[in-house]
């Protein structure tokens, strides 16, 4: 099974806490990739559709069988 990874803004009370939260508590592996707002300007051009949160591999996956 692909290794899942988390890309989410670091702070606390965001969208991508309770997938954190569900997923530590599953005990389901993941990388835990934090965005620090002073960051994003950097890393945008770099993501999905230029947003964090895209779905992740099946988005990834979708995005790659398309082209």
């Amino acid at each position: 099974m692909a290794k899942l990874k988390l890309t989410y803004f670091d702070f606390h009370g965001g969208r991508g806490e309770p997938a954190r939260i569900a997923l530590s508590i599953g005990g389901i592996e993941f990388e835990d990739d934090r965005v620090p707002l002073s960051d994003w300007q950097r890393r945008k051009a770099d993501t999905l559709f230029g947003a964090v949160g895209g779905g992740g591999a099946r988005a990834a996956n979708s995005a790659r069988s398309a082209t």
